[in-house]
């Protein structure tokens, strides 16, 4: 989050503009994020912190052990079979 919060304002406005051009107006909001308008990114930070403590938080224990046990599987079938020649 910190890193998020200290990107430079040519930096941010170059991300916001890429990611409208896609499929997402330039709303207002957007634009004074684009700014680097203060209260924009606080409202930023609470939506991004809520977000993970409703949603990440309770799973990470969940993601961390399936990503670990896919890690273990994919390391003993590269251990038995070794790598795939492409």
């Amino acid at each position: 989050m910190d890193q998020t919060l200290s990107t430079p304002r040519a930096r941010a406005g170059a991300e916001l503009r890429r990611m409208c051009v896609i499929d997402r107006p330039l709303t207002p909001w957007v634009r004074r994020l684009a700014e680097r308008d203060r209260h924009a990114w606080q409202t930023l930070e609470g939506a991004v912190r809520t977000a993970h403590a409703d949603v990440i938080t309770e799973a990470w224990p969940r993601i961390r052990a399936g990503f670990h046990a896919e890690a273990a599987w994919r390391s003993r079938i590269i251990a038995q079979q070794g790598l795939p020649l492409p």
